[in-house]
């Protein structure tokens, strides 16, 4: 998502890399802080109820420690793209959702989901967290394939309503 005009594209995400740090940083600060939590939820529930429906469907497929890992790479795709008030404004349907995530399992099936290339710094730095945080590195392969599928696929949405 580029918010900024007139900046190269390293510049941009220079920008994007610092305020994905923030967020990470404010999630790994708020994350025991019920006020906050209670305020995020509701902010989905106005805003993308199809997003938070589906956050609460994971409670049944992971466990304890994976759900909050889970959370926190939502919220960092929530956080990043809060900023737009597209996002406000349009919500993401199941539809739009199923059409990605129909995409992305072909595409995950066939290429390797790492592709540097063509990903955004965003992707980028949801990916690595699933090398560097035991968590989620140690889920089961086809559960993390899930998650990753979900998450890439809720992003792309956000960047087809704010484009």
């Amino acid at each position: 998502m580029n918010l900024a005009t007139n900046k190269s594209g390293l510049e941009q995400q220079l920008e994007d890399m610092k305020r994905l740090n923030a967020i990470f940083e404010k999630i790994n600060r708020l994350s025991n802080d019920f006020a906050w939590a209670n305020a995020f939820t509701d902010d989905l529930f106005m805003h993308q109820p199809f997003l938070l429906s589906m956050l609460t469907g994971y409670q049944f497929d992971l466990s304890a420690l994976e759900l909050d890992e889970a959370l926190k790479l939502y919220i960092a795709v929530w956080e990043y793209f809060k900023v737009n008030p597209k996002v406000k404004t349009n919500a993401i349907t199941e539809a739009q959702f199923d059409r990605f995530h129909n995409i992305n399992i072909k595409v995950f099936v066939v290429n390797d989901p790492a592709d540097r290339e063509t990903m955004t710094v965003l992707l980028a730095a949801i990916f690595e967290r699933f090398v560097n945080r035991p968590v989620l590195f140690n889920m089961e392969t086809q559960t993390k394939g899930a998650l990753m599928i979900g998450v890439k696929s809720i992003i792309e949405c956000f960047e087809e309503i704010t484009s």
